[in-house]
């Protein structure tokens, strides 16, 4: 997955890199998506296992 200037903006307004987000979401045996629609913007979505 190529992932470059990608940040997430936690709700305590610490952004974070996606590519540290996805590495740390990986690691907990989860997985990551993306969503994009032409001038509605980009939403990256994770699931984690229970």
């Amino acid at each position: 997955m190529f992932l470059y200037r990608s940040y997430i903006l936690d709700n305590t307004g610490v952004i974070i890199p996606l590519n540290i987000s996805a590495a740390i979401i990986r690691q907990h045996m989860g997985t990551i998506g993306v969503e994009s629609l032409p001038g509605n913007g980009t939403t990256f979505y994770f699931t984690l296992p229970p």
